[in-house]
């Protein structure tokens, strides 16, 4: 047994007490006042702990994240800074780097931001924590580097599996959906935030099930089936309303504004893809933005296509993803005098770029519904068109629901506050 002098004393408990109940509203409550629980459990834990502090200090940091609280996300992050030691480990100077660097690109500093995200590049072989690899992960998507990211992903989410716990499984899934999203595998999409969805209902963590429901929602866009979308959306955006998590109700939205800008309804699109103060997530707003500047010029509204570009054209240039780039690239060419948009299912739908994202992106390319331009070659049918910027094979090929998928809709379990709607459907 330990001397009596070392045993934990009533504050060690009380403040570790307060970081539990932070972690736990961060899964299953409202993001701010896990923010707020987080933040008070880390100044506490400096007199005691200080690598678990700066931990807190992260989490508090993807409390922050998960609202789409940019300005919060940067506070905290200068909190953070004022900790950082030159002897600290590997793991603590990743964090730190993680939250400069994001704090950066939230700013707009782009350039700024490179430096310390390709630190945190650098320092993942010498980590093993699944939550850690995660940061690394989402570092490699905001540097353009898929590849990266996805072997980190790949292998936060063989940890977790391998050695738990299994609470940190469904967010892992949530950061390797988000890469695979870029890379245009919209059937490992639905496959894993099924999964992601299985494992969180089981366990309580409603904000992780509002995020892989908002991922479910955009691969059902992509898919063409409506219904399931339309079902998925409603649930992500009512799980995210009450809990304050803005990916999932930017998510709800971005596959909902992809279904009626591919039904013809530009003005409707537009509407539903422009920044809301409830439901914006500065990365999801990223990943839409294409599919806003296509609606806002089909529904004649210039002036709104050209005022969302140059968010996209900042960070994309500071990339050096050609893929990326040619998103930029094929929003100028919609926003061109020229250009004349063309239905998708009259004419073939066609991308630059060289890499996965260049045919079946998170943009959802651009030309999901539309495109710019005249074809060169003959009028292939609606399912051909589809094709051409689907993934080539998996389960979310074609166009009609997945079975799997629309299969999943027996009535959810409720942990903790009530739940406003059927989120499990």
């Amino acid at each position: 047994m330990p001397p009596i002098e070392s045993w934990p004393t009533s504050s060690t408990r009380t403040t570790s007490a307060g970081g539990i109940r932070g972690s736990l509203e961060l899964r299953l409550g409202e993001t701010a006042s896990a923010c707020d629980e987080l933040l008070t459990a880390a100044g506490s834990l400096l007199e005691h702990d200080r690598a678990l502090a700066v931990r807190t200090l992260v989490r508090a940091a993807e409390a922050s994240y998960l609202a789409g609280d940019n300005r919060r996300f940067v506070a905290v992050a200068r909190q953070a800074a004022a900790l950082r030691s030159p002897d600290d480990p590997a793991d603590l100077r990743l964090m730190f780097d993680y939250l400069a660097g994001v704090s950066a690109t939230f700013r707009g500093r782009h350039v700024e931001a490179a430096g310390p995200l390709r630190r945190v590049l650098e320092l993942a072989p010498a980590v093993d924590s699944p939550s850690v690899l995660v940061w690394a992960t989402v570092a490699s998507l905001m540097l353009g580097e898929d590849g990266h990211a996805a072997e980190l992903s790949a292998r936060a989410i063989a940890t977790a599996r391998a050695r738990g716990p299994i609470s940190v499984v469904p967010q892992v899934l949530e950061t390797m959906i988000h890469v695979q999203i870029w890379r245009g595998r919209y059937a490992s999409v639905a496959e894993h935030a099924m999964e992601g969805l299985h494992l969180a209902r089981e366990i309580g963590q409603l904000n992780s099930a509002a995020q892989h429901l908002g991922w479910l929602a955009v691969a059902a866009a992509v898919r063409g089936d409506a219904e399931t979308c339309r079902i998925r959306s409603t649930a992500a955006i009512e799980l995210a309303d009450a809990h304050g998590v803005g990916m999932a109700g930017a998510l709800g939205d971005w596959a909902l504004g992809h279904l009626d800008l591919a039904a013809g309804r530009a003005a409707s699109a537009a509407d539903r893809l422009r920044p809301r103060r409830r439901h914006d997530h500065v990365v999801v707003r990223i990943m839409a933005t294409p599919n806003l500047v296509e609606a806002a010029v089909r529904a004649g509204d210039r002036e709104r296509a050209a005022a969302a570009l140059p968010a996209l054209e900042r960070w994309t240039g500071s990339m050096a993803s050609p893929d990326r780039r040619a998103l930029a690239a094929r929003c100028h060419a919609l926003l061109a005098p020229s250009a004349r948009p063309t239905s998708v299912s009259t004419r073939r739908s066609t991308c630059t770029g060289s890499g996965p994202a260049s045919s079946s992106g998170p943009a959802l390319c651009c030309c999901t519904a539309e495109r710019c331009g005249a074809s060169d070659g003959p009028e292939p049918p609606v399912n051909t068109c589809r094709r051409l910027w689907m993934p080539s094979s998996g389960t979310a090929r074609g166009c009609g629901p997945s079975r799997r998928v629309r299969s999943y809709g027996q009535p959810a379990k409720r942990w903790g506050r009530p739940c406003p709607a059927p989120w499990t459907s």
